[in-house]
């Protein structure tokens, strides 16, 4: 697994949002956190098979995320599995959790 924690643009910050709320990603966040240790590499199972490199470059992340329609045909305890993943800076999470909210806000505010 080779990957670079990179800052996203704006437009895609809010894809991320509008897709989050369409329910067509899973996140990290969604695991219970006494249970993330166990199983977050197997989950995402390319961070099973991560370098001394690019363990150092999660210190950067600030969650991990793919695409439902990128899980694999098993499940894990009732998780999806992905062979692959994306991941968010430490930078644009707090960016990207604030465009949520207002989405969310906006869809609410319109029932």
């Amino acid at each position: 697994m080779s990957f670079k924690v990179i800052d996203r643009t704006e437009e895609q910050l809010n894809q991320l949002a509008r897709d989050t709320v369409a329910e067509k990603i899973f996140w990290a966040g969604f695991i219970p956190e006494e249970q993330v240790k166990h199983l977050l590499p197997m989950i995402f199972m390319p961070l099973a098979f991560m370098d001394k490199p690019e363990s150092e470059e999660m210190d950067k992340v600030g969650d991990i995320f793919e695409y439902i329609s990128e899980a694999g045909p098993r499940s894990i305890n009732g998780y999806p599995m992905f062979f692959s993943l994306n991941v968010l800076s430490r930078h644009d999470h707090p960016l990207f959790i604030a465009k949520l909210k207002k989405l969310h806000e906006a869809i609410n505010g319109a029932l």
